[in-house]
């Protein structure tokens, strides 16, 4: 027996066959196709019942998401179920004015933002009936500062826009057969969902994502600053090339979405990265490099990222978590209607879901839209450092000699240092020359082993003092070691 995932899956691949054999424009074969999607759906369930008929197993009501109803919910159910049993149940429906209960989409949605994870970092809203709403553009307005008493001048209007909730139809076909209507309403109410969720599913995140404005929503993708075309809608943002994760290449985008359309900063909080499936391969190198225990993500900043089958392949959008708002309302001659769409499938089965949508991005600057055709794999940076693994070499001071200096005569020009041990790659920088009763300024080294020199000039007489350190490998006494060095006559 085939596992629900499995079933799941081909019936999502039925689904997508059939609606892109209709976008094709082969609308005949992909009806009949989308028949065979349905009646897939309503044979799972009735089968489910059969079983919870007979072993009254509560686990399979779970596994199958049929739920306990709402008094609303059953009183919708019921006149549903009333209206299609009637002799007459093809125009059963027309003037019942039935409209789906606002708790069954809402349990729509929350199993749409499973599915679809972009739906989760959109405003989305579903209202009774279709309402201009209003709402803020910016993500923040400062107030004013004022004595008390002040004439209050903050005008914030110009933060508000509206979007009628409604303007655009987005319709849902649902196939109903006798036998489907005798398991009862809270079967009845799963049937529906499960096709409300899968149908919506293809049209709402498209819509958010890339809509023209023309009849449908307007997409994240798309320029607001830009004119409308009266035939087209509104044409897409320019693709930034996004070549890396790094500071440098991400950050210049993040900048970007820190600014809101009015030239104010903004908090962006966790931004998404949403990307086509088939570059999961692609965005994975670039943001993950495998360590000892795993792998590690490398991106310097906190994203989420999600797979998002409306974005286009080779593209990215990264957006601000709420900057979306999505709308869905219901029509007032009520959402159940019948449907003469697919006349040709025996068209007394076939309902239309009827939903009244807008959407639009809430300032032009809250997505960014970016290519990633040539997004590289992340390559971690080889830097050679010099690791001691032996213990330090302890070395004593034999001697400090000054060189060709007498005094009252010549100065001074080099001091001699004289180790017990040999010594490899000595530096003047591992020397620190301290005035004593005399001082000098340090100059070049040169020697090697237990012998170097240190010439040095500008000399005071009097005594000096040497003190080496710095060198790996190596441990000289703590203590300075002094020398005389001379003065020649003035």
């Amino acid at each position: 027996m085939k596992s629900l995932d499995v079933k799941k899956k081909e019936k999502n691949e039925l689904l997508a066959s059939a609606m892109q054999l209709m976008k094709d424009g082969d609308v005949e074969q992909g009806a009949e196709m989308l028949v065979g999607y349905w009646e897939s759906v309503a044979e799972e369930l009735q089968e489910a019942q059969r079983d919870f008929v007979a072993s009254n197993d509560q686990r399979i009501l779970a596994e199958r998401g049929v739920r306990t109803l709402t008094a609303e919910e059953s009183q919708f159910y019921g006149d549903l179920i009333g209206a299609l049993e009637g002799t007459d149940y093809v125009q059963a429906v027309t003037g019942m004015n039935l409209t789906i209960p606002t708790t069954i989409m809402e349990d729509v949605f929350a199993s749409l933002k499973g599915s679809y994870p972009i739906l989760n970092y959109i405003d989305l809203l579903y209202l009774p009936e279709n309402v201009k709403f209003v709402y803020n553009t910016a993500s923040r307005d400062k107030a004013q500062w004022g004595s008390v008493g002040a004439t209050i001048s903050k005008e914030i209007t110009g933060a508000l826009a509206s979007i009628d909730v409604g303007e655009d139809q987005l319709t849902a076909f649902i196939y109903v057969s006798r036998p489907m209507l005798k398991l009862g309403a809270a079967w009845l109410d799963r049937y529906v969902r499960t096709l409300l969720e899968d149908s919506l599913s293809y049209g709402l995140e498209d819509g958010f994502v890339n809509g023209t404005g023309k009849n449908q929503p307007v997409g994240m993708i798309r320029d607001l600053s830009a004119a409308i075309d009266p035939g087209t809608g509104y044409s897409a943002k320019s693709a930034t090339a996004l070549n890396s994760f790094s500071v440098a290449n991400l950050g210049a985008v993040l900048a970007t979405l820190r600014v809101d359309a009015s030239g104010r900063d903004r908090s962006i909080g966790v931004p998404f990265f949403a990307y086509n499936p088939a570059d999961e391969v692609k965005v994975t190198k670039a943001r993950k490099v495998l360590g000892s225990n795993g792998y590690i993500d490398v991106v310097p900043y906190a994203i989420d990222f999600i797979e998002c089958q409306s974005v286009a392949q080779g593209k990215a959008i990264i957006g601000i978590k709420g900057r979306y708002l999505g709308t869905l309302a219901s029509p007032s001659e009520g959402q159940i209607q019948t449907s003469d769409e697919y006349k040709f499938l025996e068209q007394n089965r076939t309902y239309a879901v009827a939903l009244l949508g807008n959407g639009t991005p809430k300032d032009n600057t809250s997505f960014a839209y970016v290519d990633i055709t040539n997004l590289e794999p992340f390559v971690p940076e080889v830097r050679n450092v010099a690791v001691q693994t032996d213990p330090d070499t302890k070395v004593q001071i034999l001697s400090l000699v000054q060189k060709n200096g007498t005094s009252g005569s010549a100065d001074t020009t080099a001091i001699e240092i004289n180790f017990d041990k040999d010594v490899a790659g000595l530096e003047a920088s591992h020397i620190t020359l301290a005035a004593g009763t005399g001082a000098a300024t340090k100059g070049t080294l040169s020697g090697s082993k237990k012998k170097w020199t240190l010439a040095i000039t500008a000399t005071t007489e009097g005594t000096v003092s040497l003190a080496f350190s710095g060198l790996l490998g190596y441990e000289f006494p703590p203590i300075p070691a002094f020398v005389t060095i001379f003065k020649g006559g003035t």
